[in-house]
């Protein structure tokens, strides 16, 4: 069987967790001819790999290479392109509900173009622009956008060509493309399925286009040209997603985006991550001093800033602690490195901050930690930490992507962005050691249970036989796609960390799943007294309807028994035939407080604001105190419960556009046309 695996800015040019995966892939399957499509800035990067003995090939494409020298275009031909091109952009601009058939419409007839003349002088040219300011006025700037400059125009012309090049390249030739990440490495695997009808493998390790929204944020360009950039990535990644035969994210976070994004359900299997338990043996040593270990690039995504930030604040409780961040500084990445070390010298932690560069193996820097920390912005399903837990060093890390399903049991997991609660957790794990080693221990089990390399292996070996062959796929024999098991009473303990914050280690979200209990299941009985929580998996809520209050006897319908509500969702629980309000995360909290106020909860988990059943998306709040029950609890805080009348949504509203799951308020997130 022939593989052609799509990378891009990784494998083999770039070290790194997604690049250390593909080699694992790749030598995991050593019957399998792979041929490696590297996608990459010039396409002359060095290779950072020695690729094994059952890759055939590398084959380098730079989208960022200079272009071509234009030459000129017959008049029919840019004819062809400019009824092509204004198609893509209406399908991209527009809000019509035909706007993703038009957009592949767009994209194939720019496909065939291509046979007949060079693409890249057309997708960069003056007519290219020009179509682009044309459908921009009819479109955005009736919808209140920004005005578009015509500078604007030319740098989202530019961007789009880079990302549309490989529709200008050989069309594969192979039994099936593996692209590991959404974008032009999965545009590439579509054009060989319409051509030769070879089916589609798409992973994603990070969220393509949460990804590309923060980077744009970042990018510094005007609010109508991030917009447009916006809605150019939601095009080109709903449409990888529809045609990929399957979808393999490597955590249940990545697969909502993807289900969210245009993937059928159906075809949508998280594939979890695996290491070699035999490359990872368990660490019976620590350091002399109190050491916090960093493994990864320095890059914007892993938000080093923060962990300095957060370590200063460690380093103030225990004068002796030492931070040591072991990872390259990747090509463009220069500057960003310099600020981090700026930010170093500006705390005064030259002494107890060292940059180690690139470290093999891994278990050295592991072994030169007590913990082991993470504090990115956005992930996949972190091999860091799972090798981390295979060595038997607890961690920290952020609530972002599947960290939580990495993490696990094995250390403790707090908001993205609050470096107050990353020093708290650290301070918690250094000092005690009796928790950092329990969790160390869960963390190693739970490794060798759901995480190892020979798993990893025959799960893709199955799936790479079924698509070649046009098979049904296999029963998925790997880790559950979306819930990992958890036992009972093994979440790691909480840790208050200030009036405003809690940790917790805690299992991933997860989809619905059946509920047994004794009694029913989150129910509050209504009564004169406060009622016993009731122990609930994490997969599944039951919504307490509210009792009739002589207060509110418009707003509110008495009911016995229990409302079944999926856990990606709250809903109007106290609104008799009212929609249920969509939420970004399925972490709820089924409490109000005396009806009129919602409770505070900590940040990974969600309150049904009693003020508003439909509030935006980032309305989340920390609990104001520690609560005694772990996450998976639901704690009744009134025998009633009532919402205002001028809280329901009015009947017959029409809901939103189906999107991708909103970022949580701790992470940065861009809306599409409210950019900036």
């Amino acid at each position: 069987m022939k593989v052609s695996l799509v990378t891009e800015g990784t494998y083999p040019i770039q070290s790194g967790g997604v690049s250390g995966w593909c080699e694992q892939l790749i030598r995991g399957l050593p019957e399998v001819s792979f041929e490696v499509v590297a996608l990459s800035g010039s396409g002359r990067e060095p290779a950072v790999f020695t690729v094994p003995d059952n890759v055939t090939a590398v084959q380098r494409i730079g989208l960022w290479a200079p272009p071509p020298r234009a030459r000129r275009v017959p008049r029919a031909v840019e004819s062809r392109f400019a009824i092509a091109y204004e198609e893509l952009l209406e399908a991209m601009l527009g809000d019509g509900p035909h706007s993703a058939v038009g957009f592949e419409s767009a994209v194939r007839a720019l496909h065939a173009l291509a046979a007949d003349t060079p693409l890249v002088p057309l997708l960069r040219g003056q007519r290219a622009v020009d179509l682009f300011v044309d459908v921009w006025a009819r479109h955005r700037d009736g919808a209140g956008d920004e005005p578009l400059s015509v500078g604007d125009a030319l740098a989202v012309t530019e961007l789009m060509e880079h990302f549309l090049r490989p529709l200008g390249m050989p069309v594969l030739e192979t039994d099936l493309v593996h692209a590991t990440a959404n974008g032009p490495g999965a545009l590439m695997g579509l054009l060989a399925k319409w051509t030769h009808g070879t089916p589609v493998l798409l992973s994603e390790h990070g969220v393509y286009l949460r990804e590309r929204m923060l980077a744009i944020r970042r990018s510094g360009d005007s609010r109508a040209a991030r917009a447009a950039q916006i809605r150019f990535f939601l095009r080109l990644t709903e449409l990888c997603y529809r045609h990929a035969d399957l979808v393999a994210p490597v955590s249940g976070f990545n697969g909502r985006w993807a289900r969210r994004g245009g993937a059928a359900p159906e075809r949508v299997r998280t594939m979890h991550n695996g290491v070699d338990p035999a490359a990872l043996p368990l660490l019976t040593e620590e350091p002399a001093e109190p050491t916090v270990a960093f493994v990864g690039r320095i890059d914007p995504l892993k938000d080093i800033e923060l962990l300095v930030t957060a370590f200063a604040q460690v380093r103030r409780a225990i004068p002796a602690a030492r931070l040591r961040l072991f990872g390259g500084v990747p090509a463009g990445n220069e500057d960003y490195a310099r600020r981090c070390e700026a930010r170093v010298a500006e705390l005064g932690l030259a002494d107890a901050v060292t940059f180690e560069g690139p470290v093999s193996p891994v278990t050295e820097a592991f072994r030169r930690g007590h913990i082991v920390v993470l504090s990115s912005k956005s992930e996949g399903l972190p091999l860091t930490i799972i090798e981390a837990a295979m060595s038997g060093r607890a961690t920290v890390a952020t609530d972002v992507g599947g960290m939580s399903e990495a993490v696990g049991e094995g250390g403790l997991v707090v908001p993205a962005g609050d470096a107050p609660a990353f020093a708290a957790a650290c301070i918690r794990l250094l000092r005690d050691h009796e928790l950092r080693h329990e969790l160390a221990g869960r963390g190693r089990r739970r490794a060798l249970e759901l995480f190892t390399l020979e798993r990893f292996a025959e799960n893709f070996r199955s799936v790479y036989v079924s698509l070649a062959q046009r098979r049904p796929l296999p029963a998925h024999t790997g880790a559950p796609s979306v819930e990992l098991p958890v036992p009972a009473g093994a979440l790691a303990p909480a840790v208050s960390v200030r009036p405003a914050a809690r940790l917790s280690g805690r299992p991933a979200p997860v989809e619905p799943v059946p509920v047994t209990a004794a009694a029913p299941v989150g129910r509050v009985e209504r009564g004169g007294g406060p009622v016993e929580p009731v122990e609930v998996p994490t997969g599944r809520i039951e919504a307490v309807p509210a009792a009739t209050s002589a207060a509110a006897p418009a707003s509110a319908t008495a009911s016995d028994e229990p409302i079944e509500i999926p856990t990606s969702r709250i809903a109007a629980v106290a609104a008799a035939g009212r929609e249920p309000v969509e939420v970004p995360t399925s972490r709820i909290t089924a409490v109000a407080a005396a009806g009129e106020e919602a409770v505070e909860v900590s940040t990974w988990r969600i309150t049904a604001v009693a003020e508003s059943l439909d509030p935006p998306t980032a309305r989340m709040a920390r609990v104001p105190e520690p609560l005694d029950p772990p996450t998976s609890r639901i704690v009744p805080v009134a025998p009633r419960t009532r919402i205002p009348a001028q809280a329901q949504r009015p009947a017959g509203k029409p809901r939103g556009p189906v999107r991708p799951p909103a970022p949580r308020p701790s992470e940065e997130r861009v809306r599409v046309g409210e950019a900036g």
